[in-house]
Formats: C-alpha cells, sequence, structure tokens
C-alpha cells in the first residue's frame, strides 16, 4: 500500500484519465520504502498500474470504477464509482487548500540528462511542500502525449484532487521525466522515468483474469435489511 501511494502521489493523478495507448516505466522511492519498478500502460481512458509487488490496480476513466487485483490468491476488488467519488472527496478534505493561492512552477535553468532525455528543471511550493519537475519535450510523440497529460487534469475522478494542490498542471512545458516531492526536510518521494512507448497495448491487459474470486467487503457489499421487530401483544 506504502508503494501504491508513493507512486500515487507523483504521476497517479498526473495521466489518470489518458486516452493514448502509452506504456510508461519508472521507479519510485522514498520515505524509507525499498525502490520499486512501476509499469503503468494507458488505453481509451482505462489506466493500469503495476506498482507493489503482486498487485494491480486498474481505472476507468469513463465509469469511474477501480479494479484491485490480488495475483498470488487470484482475487479481485471493485470499487464502483461512488466509493472512489467519495474516497477523492474525503482525500481532498484533508489536503490543505492549496487551491485558494495559485502556485507558480519556476524555471531554475539547471539542465540534465534523464533516463536519456534532455530536461529542464523546475520548481514550485505547492501545500507546504516542495515540488521538483525535470521535463522534457524530446520522448516520441511528444505533442500526442502532451495533448492526453493536459486532459487528465481537465477531466477523470482524480482532475478535483488535482486541482487543489493549486498548481496547474494541465499546460506543462514538457513531460515529467522525474518529479521530486519534498514533502518536509529530509522525506523525499521520488518518480523517474526508465522508458516510454506508445506502442498499441492489448485490451486484456484492462480486464479482470479468468478464474480470479471477487472479494467482498461491508464497504463495498449493501447490507442485508434487517426487519423490524414487531411488537408483542400480550
Amino acid at each position: 500500500m506504502k508503494t501504491f501511494l508513493l507512486a500515487a502521489a507523483c504521476f497517479l493523478a498526473v495521466l489518470a484519465s489518458s486516452r493514448a495507448d502509452l506504456t510508461i516505466v519508472q521507479t519510485i522511492e522514498g520515505l524509507g520504502q525499498t525502490p520499486t519498478r512501476s509499469v503503468t500502460k494507458y488505453k481509451d481512458g482505462k489506466t493500469r498500474m503495476d506498482v507493489a509487488p503482486g498487485s494491480t490496480i486498474i481505472m476507468d476513466a469513463k465509469t469511474g470504477d477501480t479494479i484491485s487485483l490480488l495475483h498470488a490468491q487470484k482475487r479481485y476488488l471493485k470499487a464502483p464509482a461512488g466509493v472512489v467519488k467519495a474516497a477523492v472527496d474525503n482525500l481532498n478534505g484533508m489536503l490543505p487548500k492549496a487551491g485558494q493561492t495559485k502556485a507558480e512552477l519556476v524555471a531554475t535553468g539547471k539542465k540534465e540528462m534523464i533516463a536519456g532525455y534532455p530536461a529542464e528543471e523546475y520548481t514550485a511550493n505547492v501545500a507546504g511542500a516542495k515540488i521538483t519537475l525535470w521535463l522534457t519535450t524530446a520522448i516520441p510523440d511528444y505533442e500526442k502525449v502532451s495533448r492526453e497529460l493536459g486532459a487528465a487534469f481537465r477531466e477523470g475522478p482524480l482532475a478535483a484532487m488535482s486541482q487543489n494542490f493549486g498548481l496547474d498542471l494541465s499546460n506543462l512545458p514538457g513531460f515529467p521525466v522525474r518529479q521530486v516531492n519534498e514533502l518536509q526536510p529530509g522525506q523525499t518521494v521520488t518518480a523517474t522515468l526508465v522508458s516510454v512507448s506508445s506502442e498499441p497495448v492489448p485490451d486484456a491487459d484492462f480486464e479482470i483474469p479468468a478464474g480470479y474470486e471477487a472479494i467482498a467487503t461491508p464497504e463495498l457489499t449493501p447490507r442485508a435489511a434487517v426487519p423490524e421487530r414487531q411488537p408483542v401483544t400480550p
């Protein structure tokens, strides 16, 4: 769970409603956790994230549903749109209201080669955290990918959450090859691009595998109605 949250903090809000076929491989590290390689795939408004070992998250921006796959147990948990929205609204309520003050993305002038791409550094202070983005325009199909990134901040279940941060990410001057979130001094979360591809992604990657059983939980399954107790007539 912690690994998933690290990934989500860096890139999930950025790409959650992408419609192009994309495969992004990145490393996630920070907060004392073991560095993890994540693979995220996008197709027709669907997102698949393989981050934590043995688990997968699938989100559908059209329906708002989220599916969690537990591969070792061959089980899955489906959260309908209403549950996902409630979780996002609850998280928004806990976040500082940075959206009341616009944060500015500032170019530092620093340049570096990251994952084989020339990148430029930008920084911003958002909700008390220092955000550092290394951006590039040299990735394959940059124009198409850039349009999808912009759409991700205007649509989808996590758009409202990203807007609450107060930093306009709908028109980034490049694709993020590295993002560093300094939550407080000495505590950082870093996501670094390994590779990006716009090759077609199979539809089957966004489906529940055959043989997986649904997990029923009290939070997601309506409770059976309890009959009212009738008064006893003497």
